[in-house]
């Protein structure tokens, strides 16, 4: 820990965001998992290229994809909502290839140093897809509305900067007022002064001969116009552009080219399979080679096609066999398509993926993963690309170097080595197939090799009616290695995600354990999970936003449960000092929603709670010295989600306020540390992910606080 002095600390309590100690923060998994929406290859150097995700950010390589560090410095940011972690598009400008745009849910953003910071541009209450640069002036920039990966948020709206983002100019007119624009084309030979422009979107075709001024339906020869995407490129003279189409409702696919500035089009379908697709790229020195994509999780032949006779004859490329696989493989099928590239240097060099990164460097003959390493033995590891949730940790007692972490969309894994890799839970999907968010993790502290877990569809995510209302708690007696169903509706337990704590001064044979299952209520075992008994008397009709339970680690008899209501009006703090029987309310506490709670395991009558208030207009961190009599806040911040206090330092206390889907004035996110117990409060550097729903401290390695987010994996960072 540095030494602070006195003064210094009476300064951080009046600024406490001003000053800060540097971190080294490792983002630590098994890599992959997350949804990826977009990418980008520098066009001089295909070992640099960029990755946007759906709830990560932007992750960038330097090395061909072998490692990937995530570069969010203004998107994980005091005046960024959550929204600014899902990037749509990335483009490069044609002149200075440090200079990047950026486009999705958040606004449009721009970097001038190659990725490592980002600044937003354009905003408007808008998503953004589409992007382009003019060919001849790269201060010319135009963007479009719309989340092209999921077909949302359409308004019709293309803007223009004519001064590289700094102001912007709405230019379409008589565009349908619902259009997601999907692809913007510009004609190099017409006038900077008078530009061609050839609009995609979801409802056809739009040209404008006056650069915007005046718009016109360009539509001839196409019979299906739900456009998907759209690619253009310029060779020997003549712009080139194709549209890849698809009808949901009558489940059709076409792809439509054009030779003359989109006057007439052409279906050059041929023998593409009728399959949903959703990428589409020509290849940059040959306009009769084309890929497009398609995405179905579960679909045959997933992944990229290829015509190179302009559309008459479709392969696919993409074949299992020509393929090396990650861990993802054994949990699904992940060849899919939702974001695309080409290097323009050497076309041969290409990247794709959905959850994985595919990379081939001979055309598309062969491909290999690379967003994990496959150590052997069913252990992996991460090479920085980690775009996930992380719910949670679980410390063995007995062994610093051994925890569990619980991911949404990709369940439980277990390291040996304190993160050097990573075990796969092989075969669990084999007990509760399509159930792979963990929620929560109890390690029994007597049999270290006893495993307990709530599994669901979807864990409990600090997102209003995201916890999911299906689930069960599973048990392993081998760390692990095989599960079996304890909490079901035939044993008493109702479905739901679930948080689990056990009684260590239960029976070891007979475990107590309870279960606080979101929308349901507080439920017991007294014979570790083979039978469930509502415990819930005293929460009444509240039960039902039951969302986090703790057991007093000086008297275990002694419980604790928090609510939420995601209103801040029907939530509250609850105590049973009768292992559950009876649960009394804080009354002095209020109705606060309860997102995190914490006991003093060296005082019991100290307690921390992140609570947010009526409407979740306002919140902090609540103290109790007395156990709950009386409440302080100690620190005035909104979306505070996750606390943690040093097992071995009872005043070194950390507090992540995070970033979430409402923009905060002066909001501050980022990690707080204290260490006199809450009295002053410092901001320490914070990882590059600061939507955070986790915090934890190893109790046998208190030098390394982990930080679990919600779309950027977990972090580890030493603190002491």
């Amino acid at each position: 820990m540095k030494r602070r002095f006195s003064i210094f600390i009476f300064i951080l309590s009046l600024i406490p965001s001003l000053l800060a100690y540097a971190v080294d923060w490792e983002n630590i998994g098994p890599g992959g998992g997350g949804y990826l929406m977009s990418c980008a290859i520098q066009p001089d150097n295909p070992d640099i290229i960029f990755i946007g995700s759906d709830v990560a950010g932007i992750h960038k390589s330097v090395d061909g994809g072998a490692t990937w560090k995530k570069v969010n410095n203004g998107f994980a940011s005091s005046s960024e909502s959550a929204n600014a972690y899902g990037i749509e598009n990335i483009i490069f400008d044609p002149t200075d290839y440090n200079i990047l745009y950026a486009a999705g849910w958040g606004g449009v953003y721009k970097s001038t140093d190659g990725g490592t910071t980002w600044t937003k541009v354009l905003g408007r209450g808008r998503s953004y897809g589409a992007l382009a640069i003019d060919p001849d002036d790269h201060n010319i920039v135009y963007a479009g509305v719309g989340e092209i990966d999921i077909d949302k948020s359409g308004k019709g709206e293309l803007y223009r900067s004519t001064d590289g983002g700094a102001t912007w100019t709405k230019i379409s007119k008589g565009f349908h007022r619902k259009a997601v624009i999907y692809g913007i084309a510009i004609d190099p030979d017409s006038s900077t002064l008078a530009r061609t422009l050839i609009v995609g979107t979801g409802y056809g075709i739009y040209k404008s001969n006056d650069g915007g001024k005046n718009w016109k339906k360009a539509n001839n020869g196409i019979s299906n116009k739900k456009i998907k995407m759209m690619d253009s490129v310029y060779l020997n003279g003549k712009l080139t552009i194709y549209i890849l189409c698809y009808n949901k409702k009558k489940k059709k696919t076409a792809v439509y080219r054009s030779d003359d500035l989109a006057s007439t089009w052409t279906d050059v379908t041929g023998s593409l399979v009728q399959v949903p697709f959703s990428e589409l790229k020509i290849k940059p020195d040959d306009a009769d080679t084309v890929y497009v994509g398609n995405w179905i999780w579960r679909g045959k032949n997933l992944g990229i096609y290829r015509t190179t006779d302009g559309g008459k004859n479709w392969t696919f490329l993409s074949k299992e066999k020509n393929m090396t696989f990650g861990w993802l493989y054994k949990w699904w099928n992940q060849e899919g398509a939702s974001y695309f590239c080409i290097s323009e240097s050497n076309p041969n060099i290409m990247i794709y993926g959905e959850t994985s990164v595919f990379k081939t460097i001979d055309g598309g003959d062969s491909w290999s993963q690379t967003y994990t390493k496959d150590l052997g033995s069913n252990r992996y590891l991460g090479q920085g690309l980690e775009p996930t949730y992380a719910y949670t940790v679980a410390f063995d007692p007995t062994n610093k170097n051994r925890f569990f972490i619980g991911y949404e969309d990709i369940g439980i894994w277990r390291t040996d080595d304190g993160g050097a890799s990573f075990v796969y839970s092989d075969g669990l999907n084999n007990v509760v197939e399509d159930f792979d968010a963990v929620s929560s993790i109890a390690i029994d502290p007597s049999m270290t090799s006893t495993i307990y877990m709530s599994i669901a569809p979807s864990g409990l995510a600090v997102d209003e009616g995201y916890a999911s209302k299906w689930g069960s708690i599973l048990k392993s007696t081998d760390s692990g290695g095989t599960w079996a169903v304890v909490g079901k509706k035939s044993s008493g337990l109702p479905k739901g995600a679930a948080r689990i704590v056990i009684d260590p001064s239960s029976s070891v044979q007979s475990r107590t354990l309870f279960a606080a299952v979101y929308k349901k209520g507080i439920y017991k075992s007294t014979n570790g999970g083979t039978s469930w008994k509502r415990s819930s008397s005293g929460l009444g009709k509240r039960k039902k936003n039951i969302w986090t339970i703790k057991v007093d680690p000086v008297n275990n008899s002694t419980l604790y449960a928090g609510l939420n209501s995601f209103r801040g009006r029907k939530g509250g703090l609850y105590k049973s000092i009768n292992s559950g029987g009876k649960w009394v309310k804080f009354k002095s506490f209020g109705n606060k929603d309860v997102i995190d709670l914490a006991v003093d395991k060296n005082d019991s009558n100290i307690l921390y709670v992140c609570a947010l208030g009526r409407g979740w207009k306002s919140g902090g961190l609540y103290k109790s010295v007395d156990g709950g009599t009386t409440w302080k806040l100690i620190l005035d911040k909104r979306f505070i989600f996750t606390v943690a206090v040093d097992p071995s330092d009872s005043n070194r206390i950390y507090a992540g306020v995070s970033q979430w889907w409402t923009k905060v004035k002066n909001a501050d996110y980022g990690i707080y540390e204290s260490i006199d117990g809450g009295a002053n409060w410092s901001k320490i550097d914070s990882p590059s992910h600061l939507y955070m729903i986790y915090m934890g401290i190893n109790p046998l390695d208190t030098n390394y606080l982990y930080v679990g987010t919600q779309g950027g994996g977990l972090f580890k960072g030493k603190v002491k």
